[in-house]
């Protein structure tokens, strides 16, 4: 029987549930007394497609908690890294 690759993704996808329920959950503070806690990081080579997905998660981050949410140019070691992980390789990642 030759497997497809979404029947492969799915399957990988089923068997990594468990792990993913095994975790602890981790909590973040997004925004306190109106003021942003965190900004979006692209890096900067970003694609434009990358660009206008932060600039997405920055308004709906601000719609859900009621501040503003800067998009700025960086590393990814503080902020909420958005793009590939081969755009921030200081974080090491090697997914």
């Amino acid at each position: 029987m030759r497997m497809t690759k979404r029947t492969l993704c799915w399957m990988l996808g089923w068997l990594m549930v468990p792990l993913c329920q095994a975790a602890e959950p981790v909590t973040l503070a997004l925004a306190k007394d109106g003021q942003a806690l965190h900004r979006i990081v692209v890096a900067k080579g970003a694609s434009e497609r990358t660009r206008v997905a932060a600039a997405e998660l920055a308004d709906y981050l601000g719609r859900i908690t009621g501040t503003k949410f800067s998009v700025e140019t960086g590393d990814g070691s503080t902020g909420l890294a958005v793009g590939p992980h081969t755009d921030f390789p200081t974080l090491k990642l090697g997914v």
